[in-house]
This record gives structure tokens, sequence and C-alpha cells, in this order.
């Protein structure tokens, strides 16, 4: 497997009692990379990375958990998804503001604002 080959992490977040898998950045651009020429493999991919994150909060965007992760990307991974009319649905929801403002401060926010817009 990836872990007993040291390809993948695996750490315990105990604040949200689950399992965190991490990639080498190297073996994260080799994936996107053969992923370039199968845009729309990639675009599933990431529709269904952010539809589990959804269904998992029953689509309350104010109840997802701050993992250190999906408040910092999401706007990526809902662009990359082809899901952008998802965008004023989430980011004028004011308990995924809230959530979002208590896991990474404003910044992040404001930035998705404007470049997502």
């Amino acid at each position: 497997t990836f872990l007993k080959k040291s390809l993948a992490m695996c750490e315990v977040d105990t604040t949200q009692d689950t399992l965190v898998y991490t990639l080498h950045d190297l073996q994260l651009d080799y994936l996107k990379t053969r992923l370039r020429d199968e845009p729309e493999k990639e675009r599933i991919l990431h529709e269904n990375f952010v539809s589990e994150y959804f269904r998992r909060v029953n689509y309350s965007y104010g109840d997802l958990q701050n993992d250190g992760y999906i408040f910092s990307h999401l706007g990526y991974h809902l662009t990359m998804a082809g899901m952008t009319r998802l965008f004023p649905e989430i980011y004028l929801d004011l308990g995924y503001i809230e959530a979002n403002l208590k896991a990474t401060g404003p910044v992040d926010l404001l930035s998705d604002y404007r470049k997502y817009n």
C-alpha cells in the first residue's frame, strides 16, 4: 500500500475523530499532470470531492468542519468541478461565512470573493 511504501502519510485528527492522508508534492504534481490529458475525468474528481464534503453536512454549508483544508480550497475545487453556479449559494450563506471566518480569518474569504466573484 501507499502507507507501507512511504508514498503517503496518515495522521489522526483528534479534533474531528478522522484520519488525514497526505501525499508528497511530487506525487500530487504527477497526478495532476496525468489528469491534464483527461479534463473531464479531472472535473468529475473535483465534483465528487466537493459533493462528498457537502453530503456529509447535508448541504448545510455552515456546518462544514474546519479540517484545515476545505475553507482555504473550496473556491478552487468548485471552479475545477464546474460548479461555479454554487458560489452565491455558498459564499453568501451566513453560516458558511461564520464558519469560514472562524477557521481561516478574513483573508482567505475575502481572497475568494475577489478571485471567484
